[in-house]
């Protein structure tokens, strides 16, 4: 999900597909990279009576890079008709009440324990990223089995299976920028 005038490499360019992102500085994804790449490449406009084969084939990250909230509804449901083999998606529209109708396919994103409990008694499943583990809450599998069990094969961000945690993660710069959000958060 990037945005269409510019390219995604800088923070401003990000902010529109991006949502209201409080971690932006921690961001994991190399914009530089596949998202540059991807936004360079033309590719014809989703067209479902076309397209919508492409769709069955395997499970989906639904906002790989960017926030799956900034799409339609309208675009999101004729996806979702296609795409049978799983996904996972995650939004920090879920503080906003007009997304409430997102909850059922995506996690909330939170990076506090406060955001984790507002999010489920709003009716989300929250995905927290946290310093440390949160007891009750269940680890990503992904990290507690060393990235062996990988996210389309687990499918347990998909907004229907509770809380997630993880630890912060990413590269040195997003590490960095965890432990300014940390700083400024005490």
């Amino acid at each position: 999900i990037l945005p269409d005038d510019q390219p995604p490499a800088t923070k401003e360019a990000r902010s529109g597909s991006c949502g209201p992102c409080p971690i932006i500085s921690a961001c994991y994804v190399k914009w530089h990279q596949g998202p540059r790449r991807v936004w360079e490449t033309d590719y014809p406009d989703y067209i479902e009576s076309e397209h919508s084969q492409v769709l069955r084939w395997k499970p989906h990250r639904y906002g790989a890079a960017g926030d799956p909230a900034t799409i339609p509804g309208h675009v999101w449901k004729g996806i979702r008709r296609h795409a049978k083999r799983g996904h996972t998606g995650y939004t920090q529209y879920w503080r906003q009440g007009k997304f409430w109708r997102l909850r059922e396919f995506l996690m909330a994103s939170c990076h506090t324990e406060e955001e984790m409990h507002a999010a489920t008694e709003k009716g989300w499943s929250p995905y927290l990223a946290t310093a440390q583990p949160i007891p009750g809450v269940r680890m990503c599998p992904y990290e507690t089995t060393g990235g062996a069990l990988r996210c389309a094969f687990c499918l347990l961000c998909d907004g229907k299976h509770g809380p997630v945690g993880i630890t912060e993660h990413g590269g040195a710069a997003a590490m960095n920028g965890w432990k300014t959000i940390r700083k400024e958060e005490s």
